[in-house]
């Protein structure tokens, strides 16, 4: 009989059952820096390369006969990967995001989840259930959004096997934001930030942000072209005031909403009885 005790969850960190089976939310951590240096009181934000709804669309995980989480994946595209969409074939679509050559593409079982379905809506078929015409087309056609940026949110990832919350946290800021440890502070007797919401493919998830301010205040953020995680996931990332940031956050992210008034509500009270390590 297979001992439960030696089996270790990634996601939750406790034993008993691995991460497939795990029924806690999927958890990412990340460091939430904020510096008062300038005029204002700035937070530092990333802005995704792509948009979540379209990375998940090119990759297939969603199902062809299922057009209405289609239309919403799709709803939620900005306007250039709407266009990308009908104006380019799949391998160009999955060479661009993974920023690989398009010669170079591994075909393997991810890649035809995702190119056998959009081949599929690319084609086009008849939808019986509703009797009408279903192709890419249809869907573009029928959106209503106008998304002109991809989505802006907190340095934050998933993670590495045995690897703790916070451990996990330093790692991901400094892959995303070129920021290592000694380039701020973190406010260790402050509980983390959390961001809950339940996604649109009605799976749960949970963000565990870290609080702590800038100390190396003369190093610039800039998208490192060395940097692999930065290049292949990041199209921007620069300092924010609150106006700034509630203003670059989409009308649906409810959570994220609170989060940034949270963080600015924090730090307008910030005193000394939080100590700085």
């Amino acid at each position: 009989m297979e001992d439960k005790s030696a089996i270790y969850c990634n996601n939750c960190g406790l034993k008993g059952h691995i991460q497939r089976d795990c029924r806690n939310p999927v958890l990412s951590c990340g460091n939430l820096i904020f510096r008062k240096d300038t005029e204002e009181p700035q937070v530092l934000m990333i802005q995704r390369k792509d948009s979540l709804c379209f990375i998940e669309f090119i990759r297939g995980k969603y199902d062809v006969f299922n057009i209405d989480y289609i239309q919403i994946l799709i709803d939620k595209f900005t306007v250039d990967e709407k266009r990308s969409i009908i104006n380019h074939s799949f391998d160009e679509l999955w060479s661009t995001l993974w920023m690989i050559d398009i010669g170079n593409i591994q075909k393997n079982s991810d890649y035809y989840k995702g190119h056998d379905k959009f081949m599929r809506l690319s084609t086009g078929f008849h939808f019986k259930k509703r009797d009408i015409f279903i192709n890419l087309q249809y869907f573009v056609d029928n959106s209503e959004t106008n998304y002109m940026m991809t989505e802006w949110e907190f340095p934050k990832g998933r993670r590495n096997h045995r690897e703790s919350d916070l451990d996990c946290a330093k790692r991901e800021f400094n892959e995303e934001t070129n920021y290592n440890c000694d380039d701020y502070k973190l406010i260790m007797n402050l509980e983390p930030f959390t961001e809950e919401f339940v996604g649109e493919n009605r799976v749960r998830y949970k963000y565990l942000y870290y609080i702590g301010y800038l100390t190396n205040l003369e190093k610039e953020v800039f998208i490192d072209i060395t940097n692999k995680d930065q290049v292949t996931e990041l199209k921007d990332i620069k300092w924010v005031t609150k106006s700034e940031s509630l203003e670059m956050i989409r009308d649906y992210h409810h959570t994220r909403f609170k989060i940034i008034n949270d963080i600015f509500d924090f730090i307008d009270s910030l005193s000394e009885k939080y100590i700085l390590v």
